[in-house]
């Protein structure tokens, strides 16, 4: 069996702030600061990726490439996802980073079991301009999993679960790694 998929975001993100005339004749009409983008930017990304199953081995792939995108989830709205300037006339306040990653994984099926392992990482590419060392940002989320999977029944799996997820930084060699072992049952419907 192959699966393969492709897919696509673009937004346009921000505005201009709106007058509000509550009397037509108002030579000064109020602004309504509820917008405050000075500027629109154009979020847009791309993914793609395929699945093979050969017998008791499945594979698959993953990747992603796109401005604006986000570290945990597609238009994550985030600081690290958009340049904020000191100054909010700056030119380049609002202006979109660009994001990339990969997933890859393999998995082995005998039977009722099921062994799997996987690496994958998400990465923040900087602006031409961006000052990471008076002002470090994250650069990379980095994870390792591994899974056993046991079905007791075709809808009621056991599962036994291990990641490691390595976070480094722009501007410092500081990482933060974190190790999870989780475990539990699950039952589809």
């Amino acid at each position: 069996m192959v699966k393969v998929f492709a897919n696509t975001v673009f937004q346009r993100l921000g505005g201009f702030a709106n007058y509000v005339d509550p009397t037509p004749t108002d030579p000064n009409p109020p602004k309504d600061m509820r917008t405050i983008a000075n500027k629109t930017v154009d979020q847009l990304g791309f993914a793609g990726g395929l699945r093979l199953e050969i017998g008791p081995l499945r594979l698959g792939a993953t990747a992603h490439y796109g401005k604006g995108l986000g570290f945990y989830y597609a238009q994550e709205n985030s600081q690290v996802a958009v340049y904020f300037a000191a100054d909010a006339f700056d030119p380049r306040d609002g202006d979109l980073r660009t994001f990339r990653g990969f997933y890859g994984q393999a998995a082995l099926v005998f039977g009722k079991i099921m062994v799997a392992g996987g690496a994958g990482a998400s990465q923040v590419l900087t602006l031409s301009f961006d000052d990471t060392t008076m002002f470090p940002m994250p650069k990379q989320n980095l994870g390792f999993n591994g899974v056993f999977n046991y079905h007791i029944y075709d809808n009621f799996v056991f599962d036994i679960d291990y990641f490691r997820a390595v976070s480094s930084w722009y501007g410092t060699a500081f990482t933060q790694t974190v190790n999870v072992v989780s475990s539990g049952f699950t039952m589809t419907f």
